[in-house]
């Protein structure tokens, strides 16, 4: 059973402590973990758009889910996108996604209850789960040169304490959208689902149709769906504290859970009134935003595929679809830890090693797409580098 200390008691990693060693030592590292857009040097004109953001309305006019003109933004952009008919009483916003998921294990869920999540997956499911006292199964994403949910172990997993399905689009760190199918296939299986799609704008491949929300295959037969996004990825701009969940499925259900959401979020109104006075404006600077970060991702990611897509290459491309990460299969006659120690210490280059994301196999890496061109291809030639002098 849950004990309330677990979450507490995590011990740093070996390459968090030698980081931290190696930083304060004053030593010059590459870091090809960056996940913070308000660091990457994209050129932005961020100053201006957080002041106009925070000078709003001194006026405090509260509402449980949001303010009603922020969340008919949301409505209207969510429609053109999805092509599905949205109402702003189906949209709540918190400061954070990981707030959302947090409500949502609360109105879904009791103590001992489970979630199915996917794995690989990011790993902040797991901590808050630990959090509110329910547990998660693991589903398998496999690989066959496209990542696809393994359905036949997804079914396997569903008990009696499974209340929800969570889902990533595109996953993070794999890079895999969720296929029209696969979407067809979890609403069939009669769970509420619960889809992260914050990296959804960043398409990296030429096939633009894998670029789809959940809600686009949405039915009148289909369950519970909450899909969740934020101002962190969709406008680089996650110092704003705004995000949002659509919630969709059969009415009396519906209408229950947003009555639920209600009354949970009206006890903490997280979400900076002013930042939700200019959401409008801000959804129309994401658009503009996304151009330039999917660029860098883009080029960034071109320049991995010159230097790695070859046959006399001992490093394995895992190419994404979407999203900010890039995953590397390395030799296995190291573990992945083992390999992130040696390039942190030896090639002062930091990035993150599969196990903290669920990779089962040997040796996987996962780095940013979204660091800038030089520190990018640096760290990446040192990568190299290493591997060849190993091997």
């Amino acid at each position: 059973m849950f004990s309330p200390r677990t979450l507490f008691e995590t011990k740093k990693n070996k390459l968090s402590l030698m980081l931290e060693k190696l930083q304060n030592e004053g030593t010059n590292i590459v870091d090809l973990s960056l996940s913070n857009p308000s660091q990457a040097d994209l050129a932005l004109d961020l100053d201006r758009v957080v002041k106009a953001s925070l000078l709003s309305s001194a006026s405090y006019t509260p509402d449980a889910l949001g303010l009603l003109r922020a969340r008919t933004a949301l409505a209207s952009f969510w429609s053109a996108q999805t092509a599905q008919p949205l109402d702003a009483k189906q949209i709540c916003l918190a400061a954070s996604t990981s707030e959302l998921y947090a409500h949502l294990m609360k109105i879904l869920c009791s103590p001992g209850d489970e979630w199915l999540v996917p794995a690989p997956s990011y790993p902040l499911l797991e901590q808050l789960a630990q959090s509110e006292g329910i547990v998660l199964k693991r589903y398998p994403l496999i690989w066959d040169g496209q990542w696809h949910i393994d359905f036949p172990m997804l079914k396997s997993l569903i008990s009696t304490k499974s209340k929800a399905i969570a889902v990533v689009n595109p996953n993070n760190p794999t890079g895999n959208y969720v296929s029209r199918s696969e979407i067809l296939g979890l609403y069939e299986l009669g769970l509420p689902i619960v889809c992260d799609e914050v990296f959804l704008p960043y398409a990296l491949s030429d096939n633009s149709k894998n670029q789809q929300s959940i809600l686009n295959a949405a039915r009148s037969t289909m369950p519970l769906v909450f899909v969740l996004g934020g101002l962190s990825k969709f406008a680089a701009l996650p110092q704003l504290k705004c995000s949002w969940l659509i919630a969709r499925g059969p009415q009396s259900e519906l209408e229950e859970c947003l009555h639920r959401l209600t009354c949970l979020s009206d006890l903490f109104l997280s979400t900076h009134q002013a930042v939700q006075e200019q959401l409008p404006e801000l959804l129309r600077y994401g658009h503009r935003v996304q151009a330039i970060i999917t660029s860098r991702l883009q080029a960034n990611l071109s320049y991995a595929k010159r230097l790695l897509n070859n046959a006399h290459s001992p490093i394995s491309l895992r190419l994404p679809q979407g999203g900010w990460y890039l995953s590397l299969q390395l030799p296995a006659i190291k573990s992945d830890e083992q390999w992130t120690l040696e390039l942190l210490q030896e090639q002062h280059t930091h990035v993150l090693p599969g196990y903290l994301f669920d990779y089962h196999e040997e040796a996987m890496l996962v780095l940013s797409l979204l660091c800038t061109p030089e520190n990018f291809s640096q760290g990446l030639q040192r990568i190299v580098n290493s591997v060849n002098q190993t091997c």
